[in-house]
Order: C-alpha cells, then structure tokens, then sequence
C-alpha cells in the first residue's frame, strides 16, 4: 500500500506499513488477493478496497508534507537523547561477545524507547513526557544495577 508517511515515530515507521497491509488484506473480498496484498507492488490495491486517498491520482504529491515544529527545547532535548542513544547502541555493538545478555537485552529496550518517546516528544503526543518520565526512571535504574543483572 502506498500513503504518505504522517509521523517521525522510528518505531511507527517500522510497524505502519505492516499495519496497513493487515488492514488491506482484512479488507479484502478474495482469499487470493488476501495473500497478493503481502507480496504484489505497494501500488496495488485489491479490488473491493480503496486506495488511500490521492494515491491514485498522484494528489497527495501536492499535499503539504507533513511537518511537526516542535520548540527549540524539546528539539534540542530530543537530539541530546538521540546522541546517547547513539552512543549506547554503539556500547552495545562493541559489548555483545562479552556483555551480560540480560544489560544487552535491557539496553537495547531503551535505545528503542528512547526513539519512540523522542517520536512522541516531537510531535507533542500526550503519552510522550509520561513515558519519557518512566524511560528515565528505568536508565537510572539500569545503571544503578546493571551489575547485579545476570549473565
């Protein structure tokens, strides 16, 4: 299915087009195009299902593209956030012969809560400070016991 993307979520980015897919193929009359949604071209659509809105047509090239203005605030908060999270996979790559598998296990859970609560905080989602706060909460908890974690 092709649609315009409407978010700067990494985790949304990577699940929106499966979503959108089950939902096509859900929607779909005949068990052959059922199983076609999954392995023809993102253009085709099956019959009884309707296109995206200006897809067709090529509209939605014309569209203003979607744009989140977050403050300078939290642009800059999320991009310290991002550059740590950066660091920490780079931690993690360079660890993962010899590191506990439950800090690898751990540790790779917050770098991808760290790219989902920097998604939300950018677009201002209600959830995003919330989950930002518990995100925090669990760094903090994680380096202050990553050494009792089992190997």
């Amino acid at each position: 299915m092709v649609k315009p993307f409407e978010s700067v979520n990494p985790l949304w980015a990577q699940i929106g087009p499966l979503v959108a897919l089950a939902r096509a193929s859900a929607a779909a009359p005949r068990l052959a195009d059922k199983l076609r949604v999954w392995v023809a071209s993102p253009a085709w659509v099956p019959a009884g299902v309707a296109p995206y809105p200006g897809v067709a047509d090529g509209s939605y090239l014309r569209r203003p593209k979607y744009d989140v203005r977050p403050s300078r605030g939290v642009s800059v908060y999320v991009l310290a956030q991002f550059a740590i999270a950066t660091l920490a996979t780079t931690a993690l790559m360079f660890t993962q012969e010899t590191a506990p598998r439950a800090l690898l296990a751990a540790g790779g859970a917050l770098v991808v809560l760290t790219l989902v609560t920097s998604g939300g905080l950018l677009e201002a989602k209600r959830w995003a400070r919330p989950l930002e706060a518990l995100r925090l909460a669990l760094v903090i908890a994680l380096a202050a016991g990553w050494r009792a974690l089992p190997a």
